[in-house]
């Protein structure tokens, strides 16, 4: 684990994570329908 990052860094680090993973979370129902979130 790294402590070495400021609390903002590290919410926007977050938030970019979210951003990532909401759009490949939507590619997946995008290539594969049966997959309910």
């Amino acid at each position: 684990m790294v402590h070495d990052l400021s609390v903002q860094e590290f919410v926007q680090l977050i938030k970019k994570g979210r951003k990532n993973l909401q759009t490949y979370l939507l590619r997946i129902s995008i290539l594969r329908p049966e997959i309910t979130i």
